[in-house]
């Protein structure tokens, strides 16, 4: 966390986990300008977003903010991950078993969830997903370790 503890119960934001992805796949960071009004010009945060809009992994919580400073939930960062997987050229089928609480996963983001879910990415708690609750940084962990070790398989 900047201070030298893990944390692993506090909440991941949209920028960290951006980051976080950018970082295990190897993308290369753009060098353009920001188009996102919550964006702080040079802020640690900023390629990083650059990036991930232009690859077109993420789309913002409006059409000119991010969301900086937002927890994101569970189901966001599938739609992420999927989005980039995709944008990478991954191929995967999404056959599954369903979440118990399947009904939950909102309509953008279920084919995300269930194609991490096909290749082992994501496995839910006790048979639900928990969609729109916030990812912690220990499920960020296990997933970018999961994430990472996929690409370097494939």
């Amino acid at each position: 966390d900047g201070s030298g503890y893990f944390k692993p119960s506090d909440k991941v934001t949209r920028e960290q986990f951006v980051k976080m992805i950018l970082l295990a796949t190897g993308t290369e960071l753009s060098e353009n300008k920001n188009t996102f009004t919550d964006v702080v010009s040079g802020a640690w945060y900023e390629k990083y977003i650059v990036t991930a809009k232009e690859s077109g992994i993420v789309n913002g919580i409006s059409d000119t903010e991010f969301g900086i400073g937002t927890n994101i939930s569970r189901q966001d960062m599938a739609t992420l991950i999927a989005r980039l997987l995709e944008k990478k050229g991954y191929t995967f089928d999404k056959e599954t078993d369903k979440f118990a609480d399947d009904g939950a996963i909102s309509d953008y983001a279920y084919n995300a969830v269930y194609v991490l879910k096909a290749l082992g990415l994501v496995n839910g708690s006790d048979g639900k997903y928990n969609p729109k609750s916030n990812l912690t940084r220990a499920e960020a962990a296990k997933v970018m370790s999961s994430l990472i070790k996929f690409i370097e398989e494939k």
